[in-house]
């Protein structure tokens, strides 16, 4: 898979389609599509949306909430409220924080 790194601001909504590394800001909301793989070490003003067959994995910020279908692993800070589907899987890691609670 090829897998897209980027370092800077994105300017308005990301949609992730294939392999990608967010070592910036995404001044919007995020959505991970089926066959999409996230890593987030940057920061996300928006909220994510993983869908079913997506993957994201926070080591950074999320400044919204985050709705997940599909694969999520955190590592980082999500601010706002954490949405799991009934067939989400869902890793929390140890330090990570979670609508105000360190894990």
């Amino acid at each position: 898979m090829r897998v897209q790194v980027e370092e800077g601001t994105i300017i308005g909504p990301l949609l992730v389609e294939s392999g990608f590394i967010l070592n910036g800001v995404v001044t919007a909301d995020v959505t991970v599509e089926p066959g999409g793989d996230l890593e987030l070490n940057g920061a996300v003003s928006g909220g994510v949306v993983v869908r079913a067959g997506g993957r994201a994995e926070v080591n950074g910020t999320v400044a919204g909430d985050v709705a997940n279908d599909g694969e999520l692993i955190v590592r980082g800070v999500i601010v706002g409220r954490l949405e799991k589907g009934a067939d989400a899987s869902t890793t929390i890691e140890r330090f990570a924080q979670v609508e105000g609670v360190t894990y």
